[in-house]
C-alpha cells in the first residue's frame, strides 16, 4: 500500500466533504424533484434551452465521476483501515442516496460501500450510527409508486426497495466468519471442543484462538440484535403520532419486501426478520394499552405474515416428493463424478435429518459457485447460513443432552423397524419422533439408559463432524491442511436457481418462523373475542386471509369454536366477516360443509341484510357444487322462505332458483331433469308443515315479477304496454319440469303416497302460475280424482287435482265431450261424498267447467234442488215444531247446508241461463229463498247449526253481494261482532265471510283487468265501469267499525282475523288508511307474533306511502294499546294487574318496549321522532290520562330502542320543560284554593314560606276536589323524574351533558349509544299508589267515591305531598348545578327501591347524607318528612298523637326561603338534627 501514502486522512476527509456537498447540491436536485429549488433568475427561452442542454450533459459526466469515486472508496475501505472521523462521514454520505429517486447506479455502489464498512469488526461501533441514519431518514423514502422498488431480485423474482436490500445485506454481512476459524484443521477443532481434559496444556491456545462456538454464536447474535433493533425502532415510529409522517404505509412496504425475499436462497435474513416481527406483532396485538389504530394495523400485519407462513407450509408439504426425486438424481450425478461421501457411522440418522443435511451441503455449494462472480450478496448469504446452521447444531446437541429423541437410531434397530414397517421415510418429522418415543417407552429394558448414553455419544460425534464441515466451508475452495490452494474442480453445483429456491423453502420450514404459525393463529382467535367491534372485524378478516391459503385450517377445533362464536356476535360487521370467512372456503371440502352447516344455515334469519345475502350465496354454491348433499331440500326451503324478504334478497333468491331449477337442461340430460324434480318434490314435502306459500311466491316472482311502474323522470308508465310474458328459456325449463313431474307421478302411483302428494302439489303450484304448462297433461291428471290413497293425504291430493283441472281444462282446445262428461261426473260424485275442503275445490272446478265450457246448468240445478230440498224440509220441521233443532243436525243436513252456500258462491243463480226454463227450472226468487233459509238457521238455538249456516251465508254473499248491504244482515253481523257473550268462533266466521268476499271480488277485478287489456285496443275507456270496486268499498264501510273493535278482543285468533281483513282492505284501497292506523299501532303490541308482525308490516307500508299519518294517530294508538293490554293482562281471578309497557322477549329475555316497533318506524328522521316524543310526553300533562296509563307510557319511553345520544337527551329535555311548566301551574293552583292566612302581623312572610304541614292543614278548604286534582297531576311529574333518572343511568348521561344539550345542535349528538346493564324501570311509589287506588275502589261500596269527604289523615297526606312536590320544584332551579341533579337521582333511586305506602316523599331519599351548602335550596328538615312518611303506616285510631308528633318535630326548624344567611344557619342545625333523628326514623321503618 506504499503507493497510497499520498492519501492522507485530511485529503480523504476533504474528498468526502466535497462529494457530500455535490451530492446534496447538484446530483440529488437534478434527479429528484423533491430536492429541487426553483431559481429566481429571469432568462430568455432560447438561452434557457441552450444552457439546460449543456448543463445536463455536464451533470451526466459529473454523476459518472461520482460513481467512480465511490467505487474507489469501496476498494480503498476493503483493503485499509481508517479512523472513525473518516468512516462516520463516509457512511452518512453512502446512506443518503437510498432516499433519493432515479439514482439506482449510485445506490448500488453505495450499497456495496455501506456493507464493506459494516462487515468489518473494527467498525462495530459505527454500526449503530449507520442504522440510526437509515431509521432517521426513512420518512424521506420515495413516495412515487413508479420507482418504489428498483432492486431486481434474481431470476425475475420481483423487485424490492433499495432500503430493504440494504437492511437485509447489513444483517447478513454482520455474520461474515473470519478465515482464521478454519486455519488450524481438525486437530485444533477437537482440542477446543472436547470436554475440558487438558485445560492447562491448551490454555495458551485458547487465549490465541477463542472457542469457535463462542465466535459463531456471537456473530449470529449480533445479526439478530441488529434486526431486532431495526424492527423495534421502525414499529415504534408507526406508533407515535408526533410527526406529520405516517410510517404505516412505509412499514407495510417493508413487510411486502420481506415476504418477497423470504425463502430466496440469497436472502436468508428475511426469515430472521419475519420471525422477530411475528413475536413483536403478537405482543402489540395483545397489549390493550396501545392505541386501537396501531393494534388494528398490527393485526393486519400479523394476518399477512401468518397467511404467508401457512402458504409456505402447504407448498413445502406438496413439494417433498419433488425434493426427494431431486436428491436421488443429484446422488446419481455425484456417483458418476465420484463425489458421493461414504457414511461409516454406527448409527443411521432419521430420514428427515439425512435429507436436511444433504440439502444444506448442496445449497452451500450452489452459493459458493455463485459467489465467484464477484457478487458479494451470495457470499454474505453463505456466511449467514453457516452461522445459522452452526448455531442450530449447538442447540440440537443441547436438546439431545436434555433427553430429546428421534434424531437417530442404531442401524440394527433400523433394520428391525423396517421389517415390521414401523420406521418409514416420511416428510413428517413429528410422526417419526412420536413413533420412536412410543417404542422406547414400551420397551421396559433396564439397560435402556446405558444404550441411550452410548447412542448419544455417537450422535455427538456426528454433530461434531457436521460443525467441522460447516467451519471448513468458510473458505470453500481450500483443501484441509493446504491453505491458499484453490481448485475450481473441488466445488460443483448440481442445481439451478429454481432448485436452490425449492431447497431454501424446504429448509425454512425447520426454522422458528415457519413453526410459529400456531402461535399467531391462536393469538388472532383470542383477539376475535375482544370487546371492540373494529378489532373483532379485523381479526376475522385476518383469519379469512389465512384460510384462503389453506382451507383445512377450518377443521381445527379452536378455529371452529372461534368462528361459531362470531356467528352470534352482537355486531353485524363481525357476523358478516365470520360468514364470509366460512363461505369462501367451505366448498373446498365436504367435511367442512358438515362441520359448519348448522351454524351457517341459522344465519339466514340474521337481522343484517348483508349477512343474509352472504348466507344465501353460500347455500346456493353448496347446492350447485354438491347436488347430492343430503340437506339440499332443507337448504332450499330456508332460501325459499326469504322470497318475501327485502328487495335485494328477494332478487337474489330468485336468481338462485333460476339457476338451480329454472334453467333448461339438454334434451338428453334426463339425469339432470330427474335430479331437479326430486329436489323440488323433497322441498315441497319438507314445506308441508309450514305451507307452500313461500314456493308459490317464488314462482310468482319468476313468472310475474313486480315491474317498476315509474320511469326515470317519475312519471307513470302505461300498464297496457308492459310485456308480461316470461322469457322463453324459463317457459322451456318449466315445461321440462312439468313433463318430468307427470312422468314421476305415474311412476310413483300406488307406491309412495307422500312423494305422490309432493309431486301433485308441485304441479298445482305450476298450474297456479302458468296453467298452459299442463294443458297437454289434462287427460292424464283427470283420473287421479278417483285416487285411492291414504286418508291423511287423500283430501289434499284431490283438492290439488281439482284445482289443477279448474285452471287447465278451460285452456284445452276442442276437449272431447266424453272427457268433459267424465270430469263432470267425477266431480259431482266427490261433491256428494267428500268433506268440506274437497267439496269447495270440486264445486269451484265445476264452476269453471260449466260456466266457461259445457254450460250444463241442468246438472247444477239438479244438484242444487236435491240439497235445497233437505234444508227446506228441515226448516219446516223446526217451524212446525215437529222436530227440535238438535234432531235435524244430521250428516245429510250438514252437507246440504254447506253445499248450497258453495253452489251459490260459484254459480250466479240470478242469471236466466242458470235458473233454466220457467217450467222445469228454478224460481226467480231462489236467491231470496236461500237467504231467508240461511238466516233462519243462523238464528237457530243449536250453536253448531248457527256456525255452519253462517259459513254458508258467507259463501252465498260472494256473488250476491247486495245482500251484505241489507239492514237485516248488516245488523246481524254487527251484533255478532260487537257481542261480548258470543263465542269467538262466531266472530271469526263473520270476519272470514267478509274476507272471502273481498278476496273473491279482488280476483274478479283482476280477471276483468286481464280481459280489458285484451280488448282495450278496440274499445273505449269510458265503457269500462268499476262497479265491483265501488260495491266492495260500500260494504266494508258498513262493517269496518265493528271489525276494528275486534282488535281489542281477548281471543288471539279473533285479533288475527281482524288484521287479515284490514290487510285486504288496505291492499285494495277501499278505505282511507288513517282510520286504521291507531288500531294497527295497538295490535303491534300483541303477544301473538303473527298478528304483531302483520300489523307492523301494514304500519310500515302506510308510513312509506303516506308520510305523517302514523305520527298523526300516535296518541289514540297508545290509548288503544293500553286498553288491549288491560284486556290481555286480566289474571285468572278476573283482576287486572298493574299494566306494564315493556316485556322480556327473545331467548335472552331482553327487555324491550311493547311499542318499540312504532318508535323504530318513526325514528328514521329527527322531526318525526321528536314529534312522537312530544306527543307522548304531553299525555303526562293531560288530566284525562290515568296514572296507570302514564305508567304504561313511561315504561315505553324507558325502553324505546334509542340509537344516538340525541334521542334520550331530547326526551329528558322535554321532561324538564314539562315539569317546570306544569309544576309551577300546579303550585299556584294549590295556593289559590287554600283559605286565607289568619296571621296578618308578619307582612314579609307569604305563602311561599309556609312549610309547616299543620299550618297548611288548617288552611285547607272544605271542597277538596281541586286540591286532589293538583296532587294527582303532581304524581305524573314525579313519575317523569324517575324516568329521567333511569335514562341517565341506562345511557350514562351526566347532568353536565344534559344541561349543555341544545335541540338545535345538528350533528353534535349523533354519536351512537349503547344500553348499560341496569335494574328494570320500576317506579315503586307510582306502582304502590296505583295498587292503593285499586284496593280503595274494591273496598269502597259507595257508587261515587269522589263525593266521600276526606279524613284528616288523607288531608294531611295531601299536604305532605304538596310540600314534597314544592321542594322538587325548588330543586329544579337551573342555577343549582350538577350536584342537585345527583341529589335528585338519589331521591329517585330511593323511590324505586324503598318500601312505601304509595306516597311520594322527595326528602326521604337523603338519609343521613347532609345536603350541599352551595346547592341546597330546600327548607324542610329530613326528620319531618321521614316521620311524616311513617304516619299512614300506623293505626288509624291514633290520629291526634300523630299530628302532635309532626308538629313538635317541625316547628323548631322553620327557615325562610328568601334570606340566604338564615337558610345557611338552619342548614347547619339541620345537619345536627338529622344525624340524631335518622336513627329514630330507621327504627320506625323497622
Amino acid at each position: 500500500m506504499s503507493d497510497l501514502k499520498f492519501l492522507q486522512e485530511d485529503n480523504i476527509s476533504h474528498i468526502i466533504k466535497f462529494a457530500q456537498f455535490q451530492l446534496r447540491e447538484t446530483i440529488f436536485p437534478c434527479h429528484d424533484p423533491v430536492y429541487t429549488v426553483k431559481s429566481t433568475k429571469k432568462t430568455t427561452n432560447r438561452k434557457k434551452i441552450k444552457s439546460h442542454q449543456g448543463h445536463q450533459r455536464n451533470l451526466q459526466i459529473f454523476y459518472s465521476k461520482t460513481v467512480e469515486l465511490l467505487k474507489v472508496f469501496v476498494a480503498l475501505f476493503d483493503k485499509c483501515i481508517f479512523v472513525d472521523t473518516i468512516v462516520l462521514p463516509l457512511s452518512t454520505l453512502a446512506i443518503e442516496p437510498f432516499f433519493v429517486d432515479n439514482i439506482e447506479t449510485l445506490q448500488f455502489v453505495c450499497l456495496e460501500l455501506v456493507t464493506t464498512i459494516f462487515r468489518k469488526e473494527r467498525y462495530d461501533k459505527i454500526r449503530n450510527s449507520i442504522l440510526g441514519d437509515i431509521l432517521s431518514s426513512i420518512d424521506r423514502l420515495p413516495s412515487s409508486k413508479k420507482n418504489l422498488r428498483p432492486y431486481k431480485l434474481t431470476n425475475n423474482g420481483g423487485n424490492i426497495q433499495m432500503v430493504t436490500a440494504l437492511v437485509l445485506q447489513l444483517i447478513q454481512c454482520a455474520t461474515i466468519l473470519p478465515d482464521s476459524l478454519c486455519d488450524n484443521g481438525k486437530t485444533t477443532t477437537f482440542q477446543l471442543t472436547v470436554d475440558n481434559e487438558d485445560d492447562l496444556e491448551n490454555s495458551a491456545k485458547k487465549i490465541v484462538k477463542p472457542n469457535k462456538d463462542i465466535v459463531v454464536l456471537k456473530k449470529y447474535d449480533v445479526a439478530v440484535s441488529i434486526g431486532g433493533n431495526f424492527l423495534t425502532t421502525f414499529l415504534n415510529k408507526c406508533k407515535s403520532r408526533s410527526n406529520e409522517t405516517d410510517f404505516r404505509p412505509l412499514f407495510e412496504n417493508f413487510i411486502h419486501d420481506l415476504l418477497a425475499t423470504v425463502n430466496k436462497p440469497e436472502w436468508p435474513a428475511s426469515e430472521l426478520l419475519l420471525s422477530l416481527l411475528g413475536t413483536m406483532l403478537v405482543r402489540y396485538v395483545s397489549d390493550k394499552g396501545i392505541e386501537q389504530s396501531i393494534r388494528l394495523v398490527s393485526l393486519d400485519y400479523l394476518g399477512i405474515v401468518a397467511a404467508r407462513l401457512r402458504k409456505d407450509t402447504v407448498e413445502s408439504r406438496c413439494k417433498v416428493n419433488i425434493i426427494d426425486s431431486m436428491i436421488k438424481s443429484i446422488k446419481v450425478e455425484q456417483e458418476k463424478e465420484g463425489d458421493l461421501s461414504n457414511n461409516n457411522t454406527k448409527i443411521e440418522l432419521h430420514p428427515e435429518e439425512q435429507r436436511t443435511e444433504f440439502l444444506q451441503k448442496i445449497l452451500l455449494d450452489f452459493l459458493a459457485v455463485n459467489a465467484q462472480e464477484e457478487n458479494l450478496i451470495w457470499d454474505y448469504a453463505r456466511h449467514f447460513y453457516l452461522a445459522q446452521w452452526y448455531r442450530d447444531v449447538i442447540y440440537q446437541r443441547r436438546r439431545i443432552k436434555d433427553g430429546e429423541k428421534g434424531f437417530a437410531l442404531r442401524k440394527s434397530k433400523i433394520r428391525n423397524k423396517r421389517k415390521t414397517g414401523e420406521y418409514l421415510e416420511t416428510s413428517d418429522s413429528e410422526s417419526c419422533e412420536e413413533n420412536y418415543n412410543e417404542d422406547s417407552t414400551k420397551n421396559g429394558n433396564p439397560s435402556i439408559e446405558l444404550i441411550d448414553y452410548e447412542l448419544n455419544l455417537e450422535i455427538f460425534n456426528v454433530l461434531e463432524e457436521r460443525k467441522q464441515y460447516l467451519i471448513s466451508k468458510i473458505k470453500p475452495y481450500s483443501v484441509s491442511g493446504e491453505q491458499h490452494h484453490t481448485s475450481h474442480q473441488q466445488i460443483k453445483t448440481y442445481i439451478d436457481y429454481n432448485n436452490a429456491q425449492l431447497i431454501a423453502q424446504y429448509l425454512a420450514t425447520k426454522r422458528p418462523f415457519s413453526q410459529s404459525f400456531d402461535g399467531c393463529l391462536k393469538k388472532i382467535i383470542l383477539v376475535v373475542n375482544e370487546p371492540s367491534i373494529a378489532v373483532r372485524t379485523r381479526a376475522m378478516k385476518c383469519l379469512a386471509n389465512i384460510v384462503e391459503v389453506d382451507p383445512l385450517v377450518l377443521k381445527r377445533k379452536d378455529m371452529q369454536m372461534g368462528v361459531n362464536q362470531k356467528f352470534l356476535d352482537t355486531a353485524i360487521s363481525v357476523r358478516e366477516a365470520a360468514v364470509d370467512l366460512v363461505g369462501k372456503f367451505v366448498l373446498s371440502n365436504q367435511e367442512l360443509i358438515d362441520q359448519y352447516y348448522d351454524m351457517l344455515s341459522t344465519r339466514i334469519l340474521d337481522t343484517g341484510v348483508s349477512v343474509r345475502k352472504r348466507v344465501i350465496k353460500i347455500l346456493r354454491d353448496i347446492c350447485i357444487e354438491y347436488p347430492d348433499f343430503e340437506k339440499i331440500p332443507e337448504i332450499c326451503v330456508k332460501m325459499i322462505r326469504r322470497v318475501n324478504d327485502e328487495e335485494g334478497i328477494q332478487k337474489l333468491v330468485t336468481e338462485v332458483f333460476m339457476k338451480m331449477w329454472f334453467t333448461p337442461c339438454m334434451k338428453n340430460d334426463k339425469h339432470g331433469i330427474q335430479r331437479k324434480i326430486n329436489q323440488i318434490i323433497d322441498v315441497v314435502n319438507t314445506a308441508h308443515d309450514t305451507g307452500t306459500i313461500w314456493l308459490e311466491g317464488l314462482l310468482m316472482s319468476i313468472f310475474k315479477p313486480k315491474d317498476n311502474m315509474l320511469k326515470n323522470d317519475g312519471s307513470i308508465q302505461e300498464a297496457v304496454k308492459k310485456n308480461t310474458e316470461p322469457p322463453q328459456e324459463i317457459v322451456l325449463a318449466c315445461q321440462q319440469l312439468a313433463d318430468g313431474l307427470i312422468d314421476r307421478l305415474i311412476e310413483l302411483e300406488d307406491t309412495d303416497n307422500a312423494r305422490m302428494l309432493g309431486c301433485i302439489t308441485t304441479l298445482h303450484l305450476l298450474a297456479k302460475v302458468r296453467p298452459q304448462l299442463l294443458v297437454r297433461h289434462a287427460m292424464t291428471i283427470e283420473p287421479y280424482l278417483n285416487i285411492k290413497c291414504h286418508s291423511a293425504t287423500a283430501a289434499k291430493f284431490i283438492c290439488a287435482v281439482a284445482d289443477i283441472l279448474e285452471k287447465v281444462v278451460p285452456l284445452v282446445n276442442n276437449a272431447s265431450e266424453s272427457f268433459l262428461a267424465s270430469l263432470e261426473e267425477h266431480l259431482m260424485l266427490l261433491v256428494v261424498s267428500r268433506n268440506q275442503a274437497e267439496v269447495t275445490s270440486c264445486v269451484s272446478c265445476l264452476g269453471a267447467l260449466v260456466n266457461k265450457i259445457t254450460k250444463n246448468y241442468k246438472l247444477i240445478r239438479d244438484c242444487f234442488q236435491k240439497f235445497y230440498r233437505v234444508l227446506d224440509v228441515s226448516r219446516n220441521q223446526v217451524v212446525q215444531k215437529n222436530c227440535s233443532a238438535d234432531n235435524i243436525y244430521t250428516p245429510s243436513f250438514r252437507r246440504s247446508l254447506f253445499t248450497i252456500g258453495i253452489l251459490m258462491r260459484y254459480f250466479d243463480f240470478k242469471s236466466p241461463i242458470a235458473l233454466g226454463e220457467t217450467n222445469g227450472g228454478l224460481p226467480a226468487s231462489i236467491c231470496d229463498d236461500v237467504f231467508e233459509c240461511l238466516m233462519f238457521f243462523c238464528r237457530c238455538s243449536n250453536q253448531e247449526i248457527r256456525k255452519q249456516a253462517l259459513i254458508s251465508l258467507g259463501s252465498f254473499c260472494v256473488l250476491n253481494d247486495d245482500y251484505l248491504t241489507r239492514s237485516e244482515l248488516k245488523q246481524f253481523y254487527c251484533d255478532l261482532l260487537n257481542s261480548t257473550t258470543s263465542d269467538g268462533g262466531i266472530k271469526i266466521i263473520c270476519m272470514r265471510n267478509i274476507w272471502i268476499y273481498l278476496t273473491e271480488s279482488e280476483m274478479f277485478m283482476h280477471n276483468k283487468e286481464k280481459e280489458w287489456e285484451k280488448q282495450s285496443k278496440h274499445e273505449d275507456l269510458k265503457e269500462m265501469n268499476d262497479v265491483s270496486s265501488g260495491m266492495s268499498s260500500r260494504i266494508i264501510q258498513l262493517y269496518l267499525e265493528e271489525i276494528l273493535n275486534c282488535f281489542l278482543n281477548r281471543d288471539d285468533t279473533v285479533r288475527l282475523w281482524a288484521v287479515k281483513v284490514v290487510h285486504i282492505v288496505l291492499r285494495q284501497g277501499l278505505v282511507h288508511p288513517v282510520r286504521m292506523v291507531p288500531y294497527l299501532i295497538c295490535l303491534s303490541t300483541d303477544p301473538k307474533v303473527e298478528s304483531a308482525h302483520r300489523a307492523d308490516a301494514l304500519l310500515k307500508d302506510i308510513d312509506k306511502t303516506y308520510s305523517g299519518f302514523v305520527n298523526m294517530k300516535v296518541q289514540f294508538g297508545l290509548q288503544l294499546c293500553f286498553k288491549l293490554q288491560q284486556i290481555l293482562q286480566i289474571n285468572s281471578r278476573g283482576n287486572v294487574e298493574i299494566i306494564r309497557g315493556y316485556a322480556k322477549r327473545g331467548p335472552e329475555h331482553v327487555t324491550t318496549a311493547l311499542n318499540d316497533f312504532l318508535y323504530t318506524l318513526l325514528r328514521s328522521t329527527k322531526p318525526q321522532r321528536r314529534a312522537l316524543v312530544q306527543t307522548v310526553t304531553k299525555q303526562f300533562d293531560d288530566q284525562k290520562t290515568s296514572l296507570q296509563q302514564m305508567l304504561y307510557i313511561a315504561d315505553n319511553l324507558a325502553y324505546f330502542p334509542y340509537v344516538v345520544q340525541d334521542e334520550p337527551l331530547y326526551l329528558i329535555h322535554q321532561i324538564d320543560l314539562l315539569i317546570s311548566m306544569a309544576g309551577t301551574h300546579l303550585l299556584a293552583t294549590f295556593k289559590e284554593h287554600l283559605n286565607p292566612n289568619d296571621k296578618e302581623g308578619d307582612a314579609l312572610e307569604d305563602d311561599d314560606d309556609v312549610e309547616d304541614p299543620q299550618v297548611l292543614f288548617n288552611r285547607l278548604p272544605e271542597d277538596m276536589t281541586e286540591i286532589k286534582k293538583c296532587i294527582t297531576s303532581a304524581e305524573a311529574c314525579m313519575l317523569l323524574l324517575i324516568l329521567k333518572d333511569h335514562l341517565k343511568d341506562m345511557y350514562g348521561l351526566t347532568d353536565g351533558k344534559i344541561s349543555r344539550y341544545s335541540p338545535s345542535e345538528q350533528k353534535m349528538y349523533e354519536k351512537a349509544i349503547t344500553r348499560r346493564g341496569v335494574n328494570d324501570f320500576n317506579p315503586k311509589t307510582t306502582i304502590d299508589l296505583i295498587k292503593k287506588q285499586k284496593s280503595q275502589q274494591l273496598s269502597n261500596s259507595e257508587p261515587d267515591c269522589s263525593s266521600r269527604p276526606l279524613t284528616n289523615d288523607e288531608k294531611l297526606d295531601l299536604v305532605v305531598k304538596y310540600l314534597d312536590f314544592k321542594q322538587l320544584m325548588l330543586k329544579l332551579d337551573p342555577e343549582d348545578g350538577d350536584s342537585d341533579g345527583d341529589e335528585l337521582r338519589e331521591k329517585s333511586n330511593l323511590n324505586n327501591s324503598s318500601v312505601s305506602d304509595g306516597l311520594i316523599y322527595l326528602n326521604s331519599s337523603k338519609g343521613s347524607k347532609p345536603p350541599n351548602d352551595d346547592s341546597s335550596f330546600c327548607s324542610t328538615p329530613n326528620v319531618s318528612n321521614v316521620q311524616s312518611s311513617t304516619i299512614p303506616a300506623t293505626s288509624t285510631d291514633e290520629g291526634t298523637p300523630r299530628s302532635r308528633i309532626v308538629k313538635s318535630s317541625i316547628f323548631p326548624t322553620k327557615p325562610s326561603g328568601r334570606k340566604q344567611y338564615i337558610a345557611r344557619n338552619k342548614r347547619k342545625r339541620r345537619k345536627i338534627m338529622s344525624s340524631d333523628d335518622d336513627e329514630v326514623s330507621d327504627e320506625e321503618y323497622a
